[in-house]
């Protein structure tokens, strides 16, 4: 796939940034400290992981091991019935929101001030896109630079997802038309080994695609279940992870409604599984969306040993 050129750096924006000052103001007279410890540094990384769940050690990451990810193909049941191999795999992001946990209900604040300092407060950081996440070789183009945040208790990070090509200021151009990506957020290409309607299939071609424009929450792992803190003084490497095993899974109830649905039902179209806008499988699709929408997760590297 051929992408247009431009420079790194994402564009990152706090939100209200012409508030900064009052925030500042706001926060010292809720959590009585002084101006130099309102902030906070953040790294964030994003990955595509074939673990069943969690976030995947940033250790075990061999940078020279790129090229495709194999992911499960799992039942109704539960049962490993198959495999994906997946040789591109895009998500486009158009924004990354922390949402802070800080509860003012027993601060001095009163009035207008505190109506600003909790809007400030619920939307503190903004990692402003559009972004292009590949998901095989774990990248984000353009990067995420590391951004200061306000310290406290993050229980919720949202994402927004992005039709790549959908603003004519678009910038940076991160796809031109043609380009598999374009005009989509979500982008697979691959085999697929496993069973169909017309019988079992071996490495057959695989696509799918989404053009989704949707915001959805990225939920915290079970170790960090009461929220992610993030410490004065300290920088948060935080990693954001799509459980790539999780998208074809049938096998949860939660988006397959009394596991009615089956990969023994994928539909064969000219030797190959579509699961693109036009397919022949746009039941399975929704389903995998609705997968999709589930499967990130999120957890810290508190000692900085890259797992």
């Amino acid at each position: 796939m051929a992408f247009r050129s431009f420079k790194l750096g994402g564009r990152m924006n706090v939100k209200g940034i012409k508030k900064i000052g009052v925030l500042g103001m706001a926060l010292s007279l809720a959590v009585a400290c002084d101006e130099s410890s309102l902030k906070t540094g953040v790294n964030l990384s994003i990955q595509g992981t074939t673990q069943e769940v969690g976030i995947q050690s940033l250790a075990a990451l061999n940078p020279f091991n790129t090229g495709s990810k194999e992911v499960s193909l799992r039942d109704e049941n539960g049962a490993i019935v198959g495999s994906i191999v997946l040789e591109e795999a895009y998500v486009a992001l158009e924004e990354i929101e922390f949402e802070n946990d800080i509860d003012l209900e027993d601060s001095e604040l009163e009035g207008d001030l505190q109506d600003v300092a909790e809007e400030i407060l619920e939307d503190s950081i903004e990692y402003e896109g559009p972004f292009l996440v590949d998901l095989i070789n774990n990248t984000v183009t353009p990067s995420l630079d590391e951004v200061s945040i306000e310290p406290g208790r993050y229980n919720e990070i949202e994402m927004t997802l992005y039709p790549i090509g959908s603003y004519e200021d678009e910038i940076p151009a991160l796809a031109e038309e043609g380009d598999a990506i374009f005009g989509r957020s979500i982008y697979l290409r691959g085999s697929y080994t496993g069973p169909s309607a017309s019988g079992a299939q071996t490495s057959v071609p695989f696509e799918m695609s989404f053009n989704l424009n949707d915001e959805f929450e990225v939920e915290d792992s079970e170790v960090l279940a009461s929220g992610l803190d993030i410490n004065v003084g300290e920088t948060a490497r935080v990693t954001v992870a799509f459980r790539l095993q999780k998208w074809f899974e049938f096998s949860n109830a939660a988006t397959n409604a009394g596991l009615s649905l089956s990969p023994s039902q994928i539909v064969i179209d000219n030797g190959a599984v579509d699961l693109t806008e036009n397919g022949s499988n746009q039941t399975i699709r929704e389903l995998v969306k609705n997968n999709i929408l589930f499967s990130a997760d999120y957890d810290d590297d508190d000692d900085d040993d890259d797992e």
